[in-house]
């Protein structure tokens, strides 16, 4: 692994993130777009469904 200093790893996950701007103007964008479909304007995750026993049935 080659020596890089801390600067040259943040600038290199932050090109790699798309929450940040780093990462649309390396790819020729002015910034992060408004609205876009990254993860951050998707809202909050569903919760998970619950779990069930194998064997087990719902009852009626």
């Amino acid at each position: 692994m080659s020596k890089q200093s801390k600067a040259d790893r943040d600038n290199t996950a932050n090109q790699q993130n798309p929450n940040n701007d780093s990462y649309w103007q390396s790819r020729g964008e002015a910034g992060r777009p408004e609205g876009g479909s990254d993860e951050s304007s998707r809202g909050p995750a569903s919760p998970p469904a619950p779990a069930t026993s194998p064997g087990t049935t719902t009852p009626k």
